[in-house]
């Protein structure tokens, strides 16, 4: 995750957040003195919003572990959306 100062992101903030945006990589943004924030896509927070969500319950917990650990095993497959809705 790349950091850029306070003063050198208020001086191209549209570049910072156009970058954070085509890049889906957040930014940190550095403070003197004071604690550093961490910049993001509107459509990432949303995704670890719902992640969190997600997680708040044990059980959906439980499934969404045990799904990721089964993608990275490579026990994947692989739908298309209009898949599922057919």
């Amino acid at each position: 995750m790349d950091a850029i100062s306070y003063s050198a992101a208020r001086a191209k903030l549209a570049r910072v957040m156009d970058q954070v945006c085509e890049n889906r990589e957040p930014m940190i943004i550095t403070r003197q003195g004071s604690e550093s924030v961490v910049i993001l896509s509107l459509s990432d927070y949303e995704e670890l919003d719902e992640t969190a969500y997600l997680r708040r319950s044990p059980e959906n917990a439980r499934r969404l572990t045990e799904a990721i650990k089964q993608l990275e095993a490579g026990n994947g497959i692989e739908m298309e959306l209009k898949d599922l809705t057919d």
